[in-house]
């Protein structure tokens, strides 16, 4: 992306016999030419004006920073074929039973057009006490290394005892959690208005010199008895496991997001031009022209809601590899429940968050995804920049396995998931996955939920966060 062209000011008088300092006619801004073309009497004050010129001419030319070019559009009639589902035991102890792709299909859990892709928990069904109500979790394919992701969400999961998020996080069987980190792009909790973003590592990630209202636009998430700005898991005077996390803007979740018709986040990580994590969220229809048309230009984009350095020796790039993309939709678990007395008293003094999400379906009628679309960029050096200027790594940092193959009547196979998802199994149950092999069904519309104390009929067919536990 060329610079556009400096506006040519009025030019001083050239004295006789001297000749202009020539440069390339659109590099010519006039304070620098009338600084060359100034009198022996004036080159004093000449010579400070040519400095501060020159400043400005070295500021107007592209640097090697990374742009982004778009790679893939992952919602389609397809979507489910990119990603594996996560069917075994909740890591951070939520009341859910993640089903595999065949599961969903049957409980009206999923659905996939050209232009939306819907996800849900169970809204409909009295659970039995012990029984976990059936809910989603998806992960990718593919990994990354760096990149632009960007989501448009018509309606985010929200309501007492409801737990989403949409992350990025890395594992494998040598690099267990959080070795390879993790990026909570969307989360929260409850009937939450406000999204958080956060990152978690181990130790090494002190964000404590990035400053709220200078190189963020909203404010840090509290930890114990600190500001939550290091990264690390085992911070000191942090919760749990809460890494480094920072709030969203208001109205970016929950009900006020859904009822004002969603909204755009972009999620950009660069390890390598800029070293940074940086998020930005737009409501419904504000989004930029540029990124509407595919075409991202960050540099227009204003402060970021969320910034996370990646320089050393405040924390290494090295703390983030390989990421998976990551929708999860939990029910109560670890960090829902030590907020369930605050966020939902009128339940919390009758019952506990167990028996509201096995007993109430009614409370939830909002437990559903809707995604507009989900677009990931590759980085990409400019086209003039300089022979040794470097940009992240387009494509994925490990190969990325195979999508499925779709033929006519096969039934979704299961496969073991490279590496590990996140948590370890219990003995004997390994972590397993299944990808759809089969046209994926079109959006069904969330049913009516059964009245308090009613079962309802089934479907027509049917932080403290922990390790990657969403």
């Amino acid at each position: 992306r060329s610079p556009a062209p400096l506006r040519r000011e009025g030019v001083a008088a050239e004295p006789p016999r001297r000749e202009p300092l020539l440069l390339p006619p659109r590099s010519r801004p006039g304070a620098l030419v009338a600084a060359a073309t100034m009198s022996a009497a004036g080159r004093r004050q000449g010579a400070s004006l040519l400095l501060a010129a020159c400043a400005v001419l070295a500021a107007s030319f592209p640097s090697a920073a990374a742009w982004y070019v778009h790679s893939e559009s992952y919602v389609g009639k397809d979507f489910f074929t990119k990603w594996t589902f996560f069917n075994t035991q909740d890591p951070s102890k939520g009341h859910v039973e993640y089903v595999d792709y065949p599961g969903a299909v049957a409980s009206k859990l999923v659905g996939a057009s050209d232009d939306e892709v819907f996800m849900s928990a169970d809204m409909h069904s009295v659970v039995d006490t012990k029984k976990s109500r059936r809910s989603l979790r998806l992960q990718s394919t593919k990994t990354y290394g760096a990149g632009l992701f960007v989501i448009k969400v018509k309606h985010v999961p929200t309501g007492c005892g409801v737990w989403p998020a949409f992350w990025m996080y890395g594992e494998d069987s040598d690099h267990k959690w959080p070795a390879w980190g993790e990026y909570d792009i969307i989360e929260g909790v409850h009937k939450a208005t406000v999204v958080r973003t956060a990152l978690h590592t181990n130790s090494g990630c002190d964000q404590s010199g990035v400053i709220a209202g200078k190189d963020f636009s909203t404010t840090w998430t509290k930890g114990d008895t600190k500001n939550a700005d290091n990264c690390d898991v085992k911070a000191q005077g942090q919760f749990k496991n809460q890494g480094c996390s920072q709030e969203g803007p208001a109205a970016s979740f929950g009900a006020e997001l859904n009822l004002k018709g969603g909204g755009t986040w972009a999620a950009e990580w660069d390890p390598a031009a800029g070293g940074h994590f940086r998020t930005w969220f737009w409501p419904d229809g504000s989004e930029p022209e540029d990124l509407r048309r595919k075409e991202p230009e960050i540099s227009s984009w204003g402060k970021p809601y969320s910034y996370f350095t990646l320089k050393a020796p405040a924390c290494s790039p090295s703390h983030f590899q390989n990421l998976r993309l990551v929708f999860t939709l939990n029910l109560c678990g670890d960090l829902a429940e030590v907020h369930y007395n605050e966020s939902c008293p009128e339940f919390a003094k009758r019952m506990s968050c167990q028996e509201l999400i096995q007993k109430h379906p009614e409370t939830l009628k909002d437990a559903f995804w809707q995604i507009r679309t989900l677009d990931v960029y590759m980085p990409q050096l400019p086209p003039n920049a300089g022979p040794d200027a470097t940009a992240a790594s387009p494509r994925p940092t490990t190969p990325a396995p195979p999508a499925p193959p779709k033929p006519a009547a096969a039934k979704p196979a299961t496969a073991a998931l490279p590496g590990k998802p996140v948590g370890v199994a219990p003995p004997g149950r390994p972590l397993a996955v299944v990808s759809p092999t089969k046209p994926v069904p079109p959006i069904a519309k969330p049913a009516a939920a059964a009245q308090p104390g009613k079962p309802a009929a089934p479907p027509a067919e049917s932080a403290v966060a922990v390790p990657p536990a969403k």
